[in-house]
């Protein structure tokens, strides 16, 4: 799990120029400590970046949201 949160990394440090976000969100765990920063839907590449790293989130047990 760590390889795809660091590969969703880095595939966004590198995805094509910064655009603001119209929907974000992060991942909490139990005790509401949010980790792994954040994520946003913007272009095809963060949009899929956003999808993975919430269901990634979820499966583990986390809630992703604002």
């Amino acid at each position: 799990m760590k390889k795809l949160m660091l590969v969703l990394s880095v595939g966004m440090l590198l995805s094509v120029g910064l655009s603001s976000c119209s929907k974000c969100g992060s991942c909490s765990d139990q005790s509401g400590l949010f980790y792994d920063g954040e994520w946003c839907k913007g272009n095809a590449i963060e949009d899929a970046l956003y999808e993975a790293a919430k269901a990634e989130c979820e499966a583990n047990g986390g809630t992703f949201g604002k």
